[in-house]
């Protein structure tokens, strides 16, 4: 008799996703293109990357179904290096608010993603806290923002009328981008404001009970930033891109350094400027400003200048805390729509005209 066939391969998209595959994806010299777009993957990339997507959020696969239809909805868009560093990015605030909050140093009750461009996280972060509110601001409101927008309300809106079935997504209606106001408003998270104008408009709205992000924020955004979170004893997180020394080191020259190594150093800068609590870095092959500060979780520990001191005969570390951070463990922390999917609860948005 023949020989059996051999066994089918492996379902590609079977296994987990694992950062070392972005080389297999257009890249520039060491980390991702900054212009290849969802729509310019071949077959087998796009597959690994919906796993990368559904595996994102923990209790939320649903994102490689929202990535897709953002793709639909206007494909220019979905530039691969923003989206997978955004997503990265969320993970750590995801992480850093569970610290907080595990620890019982802090409740988060308002998002704040200042100079936030496409606005990406943020609008992730509504979606995965319907219960809080989140305000978004930068000088123009982007049309990036608005279809990454469109495509997590669709899904929010789906959940609450056919929770059963809102992972089977549908075609994309012509109306959907463009056309008026009110149907505009209709696919917008209800938990979302976006403001126009300086970062400081949003300064007298944010309190202890906050969270404020720049990511890659550039310059003076960084700075303002951490300047209003730290005036309102609110935890922050920054993702720093351009970084001028006379910002926070006027009296020092800062030479002969390579590129790397000017910005691995100016993060330290800020890190120690602002009590930073928490330094991560995403994955190198993803973008080359890949540092992530996070802070604000104790106040008037140290000493202002980044040394720690003792309390009780113990150190409270290099960076001011003696709360025990377990960063690498929280990101398992299932998020408000994920815990209460789980538990069998409504998981739509409960937070509407954010104040």
């Amino acid at each position: 008799p023949p020989p059996p066939p051999p066994p089918p391969p492996d379902d590609p998209s079977a296994a987990p996703f694992s950062l070392s595959e972005l080389r297999r994806f257009p890249m520039r010299s060491n980390c991702l293109s900054t212009h290849a777009t969802l729509t310019d993957l071949d077959p087998g990339p796009r597959d690994r990357l919906a796993r990368y997507f559904r595996d994102a959020c923990e209790g939320l696969p649903e994102f490689a179904g929202v990535f897709a239809r953002a793709e639909r909805l206007a494909g220019k868009y979905t530039r691969v290096k923003e989206i997978v560093e955004s997503v990265e990015a969320f993970k750590v605030v995801v992480s850093y608010v569970a610290t907080c909050e595990r620890t019982g140093a802090r409740k988060v009750r308002k998002f704040f993603d200042l100079a936030c461009g496409h606005g990406l996280v943020g609008i992730m972060l509504a979606y995965a806290y319907p219960d809080r509110a989140v305000m978004a601001c930068d000088r123009k409101r982007r049309e990036s923002f608005e279809v990454f927008d469109a495509a997590f309300a669709h899904f929010a809106s789906r959940e609450e009328n056919s929770p059963a079935t809102f992972h089977d997504d549908d075609e994309v209606e012509p109306e959907e981008v463009g056309g008026t106001a009110r149907s505009r408003e209709s696919r917008r998270l209800p938990n979302l404001e976006f403001v126009e104008g300086e970062l400081d408009v949003l300064a007298p709205r944010v309190d202890s009970n906050s969270l404020v992000l720049a990511l890659h924020g550039c310059n003076e955004a960084n700075k303002d930033s951490m300047r209003i979170a730290t005036s309102a004893s609110a935890l922050w997180c920054v993702m720093p891109c351009c970084i001028r020394a006379n910002l926070y080191l006027p009296n020092c020259t800062v030479s002969k350094m390579t590129d790397d190594q000017r910005y691995a150093f100016m993060c330290g800068v800020m890190a120690c400027e602002y009590g930073a609590q928490m330094a991560r870095c995403i994955d190198r092959r993803i973008t080359n400003r890949a540092v992530v500060l996070c802070g604000g979780c104790e106040d008037g520990v140290g000493d202002g200048n980044g040394a720690g001191e003792r309390e009780g005969g113990a150190s409270v570390g290099p960076f001011g805390t003696r709360t025990k951070l377990r960063f690498y463990s929280d990101h398992k922390h299932l998020v408000t729509r994920a815990r209460r999917r789980r538990d069998g609860e409504s998981a739509v948005a409960f937070v509407s005209n954010p104040s």
